[in-house]
């Protein structure tokens, strides 16, 4: 069921909407902010927000104006959803003009598809040359705007480890989501190699003049990329070294791909040059601008009065979307810039008076059907006419621009008899009052602390820190004395304090430590021939593998051999009153169905994923513990010199209660537990998967999470996708 805040804030002032969400426009401190509401379902996913985050502040330092800058991840006022806010880019969504082109009333020509290629792959060269991992993972036409001079802006780049927790099949990615994957691999992850076959899957709608659809993905994808493109009412045949290029990025041989879009983008211009093509912005200019003719904005429920200017680009819904056709008044057109260059004063704000369509459900339903699907032939029809009408409108509005001061009467009249209701509606995406306090706090702190903290180039000490900042975005920058660096963005609300945790790394991942002590102190302590100081001390940036070590005092010399583990401190310890060469040191190993984290006496010796941790030989008390799953347990043992004392924990259980709306059957990890509701039902603690399936409604996979502290719920509505 919709909460409260999310019927308030849909659909009104909707700019668009997809598998992702819906979004909004708003105003910030620094200009327009694009918001982008998410779908209910997303916030059910165990680390869903957590990744939207982290891959916010990865990606914080990049300013490149390829990329429209996501600036914060808020929760939605009185509701559960999460809404992503970003700088708002004006222009068109590239699957729009892709519709649009497909009508045939604005033919998108090989040269300005070419050019829209060479953008898109300059600028996803540019993420994948940032950092050995860095990666859209979502990309789509959907995702990418194209702004009135031309120019190619991506947005939404933070979702690919987010939305990569739904191991959703290529084909439910690509229906729901319009996300591609490479065709030939078994396995496909949304990484770097998922972004060149995105690149590619939009390079061949650009081709083909139109959007690639359910029926075609992936199925006649390969007929597609070696066939015929049809653009101006040509049908001429794909050039060869076109055709290669598409196969290695959609990565339809399973031994010829790109790894990175670097390799594809250098391939793609080594191409153009060989076929003598220099693609430019010239003939592409005038396809945005067309877009930019006034258009009646999406119908909403009751009548709304817009007083500010119609966006640079028409609203658009979803391709499949059926909207319904309301009879336009004679509305006042924004004025065109060649119109106002020659104007002496400059006209009043254009106001759009919108009518009520007949029913609210087919302009708008609570859920889109999936963007860009085409069942029929009839569907494409009724686009088509919808296309063709908007254009007829376009004339029809420029014609009545001489009865704006009647219009503007008619509005100020509107607005006296308007109720606050429909005011209320737009309070999580109004501007923000004049008078809201200047500045906010925000605290800073790092694991481990120490590192030093510089906000928008001033230093700000060590952390922890508290700063009191101006209201707005804000760039952060965390270093350690090791040379790592952290860069991320803020937004600071008005008299709202935010807090930012931060794990830095610790040791190098390639390198493990070593913990010596003996008894009594103070000996000689060498490590490979080379002198490492006197017990106890930790060697550092071991190598992995296995090592030996000499420790010396006067009651005589020990040798051990240690096997050190990447990222992980092994422990020594070692009674030097033993006689020469005997072993006194055991190993200890732990199985578990979840990684544990073993200490002892308060101090972390490893965790589970290690297959052996040396000891000192004796008796030990070991705490166990997984704090994510409220697991903690002590257990003694007695390591014997030389030998590996194994551990198995007793593994507790908990509960979980499943439900559905309206129902579903239901599979737990594999095991049928019958039709919805389910009670709480016994499992041993981690993370399950779960899988609802009803005849009408569709399968959905959850992963629940369940702890030996709380019963855990999980309830879905199989009517939301």
């Amino acid at each position: 069921m919709e909460t409260n805040a999310a019927r308030v804030h849909e659909p009104r002032q909707a700019l668009f909407k997809d598998g992702l969400g819906t979004r909004y426009r708003r105003d910030g401190s620094d200009g327009p902010l694009d918001v982008l509401v998410l779908r209910d379902t997303f916030a059910s996913i165990p680390s869903f927000e957590f990744l939207i985050r982290e891959r916010i502040n990865r990606l914080a330092h990049i300013r490149s104006d390829s990329f429209a800058r996501v600036l914060d991840l808020e929760h939605v006022p009185d509701g559960a959803k999460l809404a992503v806010v970003s700088k708002a880019i004006p222009g068109v969504r590239l699957s729009r003009m892709l519709a649009v082109a497909e009508q045939n009333l604005l033919p998108l020509d090989i040269e300005s598809a070419l050019y829209l290629v060479q953008q898109l792959l300059s600028a996803m060269a540019e993420l994948h040359g940032d950092a050995p991992d860095a990666c859209h993972g979502t990309l789509a036409a959907e995702r990418v705007v194209v702004t009135p001079d031309g120019n190619l802006v991506i947005v939404e780049q933070v979702f690919g480890a987010a939305l990569g927790q739904l191991r959703h099949s290529p084909e439910r990615y690509w229906k729901e989501l319009r996300i591609a994957l490479p065709m030939a691999v078994t396995a496909p992850q949304l990484d770097r190699r998922a972004d060149v076959a995105q690149v590619g899957m939009i390079a061949l709608a650009l081709v083909l003049g139109r959007p690639i659809t359910d029926e075609e993905y992936p199925e006649k994808i390969s007929l597609l990329a070696n066939g015929t493109y049809g653009l101006g009412g040509s049908f001429e045949a794909i050039p060869e070294w076109l055709r290669n290029w598409l196969s290695q990025a959609l990565s339809l041989e399973p031994t010829r791909w790109f790894a990175s879009c670097v390799e594809a983008r250098d391939a793609f211009d080594v191409g153009l040059k060989a076929a003598g093509i220099a693609p430019s912005a010239e003939k592409l200019d005038a396809f945005p601008r067309e877009l930019v003719e006034p258009s009646r904005p999406m119908p909403v429920s009751g009548p709304t009065l817009v007083t500010t200017p119609p966006p640079m680009f028409a609203p658009v819904a979803p391709v499949q979307a059926k909207t319904a056709v309301v009879p336009t008044p004679n509305v006042p057109p924004s004025v065109p810039v060649a119109e106002k260059e020659k104007t002496a004063t400059p006209a009043p704000a254009p106001i759009r008076i919108v009518e009520p369509p007949p029913s609210l459900g087919s302009a708008f339903p609570s859920e889109s059907p999936r963007l860009g699907s085409t069942s029929s032939r009839t569907n494409r029809e009724e686009e088509s006419d919808t296309a063709q009408t908007q254009t007829s409108r376009w004339a029809a509005a420029r014609e009545s621009a001489s009865n704006r001061p009647r219009l503007i009467a008619a509005a100020v009249v509107v607005v006296a008899l308007m109720s606050g209701g429909v005011f209320a509606a737009r309070r999580y995406f109004a501007a923000p009052p004049a008078t809201v306090p200047a500045t906010g706090t925000v605290v800073v702190n790092t694991d481990p602390a120490g590192a030093a903290v510089v906000i928008d180039g001033e230093a700000h000490g060590a952390t922890p820190v508290t700063a009191t900042l101006k209201t707005g975005p804000h760039t952060i920058e965390l270093s350690t004395k090791d040379g790592v660096r952290r860069t991320m963005t803020v937004n600071v609300t008005a008299n709202q304090q935010l807090s930012q945790f931060i794990e830095m790394p610790k040791a190098a991942a390639g390198t493990g430590d070593l913990q010596v002590r003996t008894d009594p102190p103070g000996a000689r302590v060498v490590v490979d021939g080379q002198a490492r100081g006197t017990s106890p001390v930790t060697v550092k940036d071991l190598a992995p593998g296995s090592h030996v070590v000499l420790l010396q005092n006067d009651l005589g010399s020990v040798n051990e051999d240690v096997t050190i583990q990447p990222g992980a401190t092994a422990s020594l310890v070692v009674p030097l009153k033993a006689p020469q060469g005997a072993p006194v040191s055991g190993w200890i190993s732990i199985a578990a169905p979840a990684e544990l984290q073993i200490s002892e006496n308060d101090r972390l010796l490893g965790t589970s994923r290690t297959d052996r941790i040396m000891v000192a030989a004796g008796r030990h008390d070991f705490e166990i513990s997984n704090e994510a799953l409220g697991y903690r347990t002590t257990q003694s043992i007695q390591v014997t010199p030389g030998q590996v004392a194994r551990i198995r924990p007793e593994w507790p259980t908990g509960t979980i209660a499943i439900n559905a709306a309206p129902w579903a059957n239901v599979t737990l990890d594999g095991k049928d537990l019958g039709e919805t509701p389910v009670g709480n039902t016994t499992v041993p603690i981690g993370t399950h998967e779960v899988v609802f399936r009803h005849p009408q409604l569709g399968e959905q996979r959850i992963t629940a999470t369940v702890t030996a502290s709380a019963p855990a719920r999980l309830s879905v509505d199989m009517r939301k996708k």
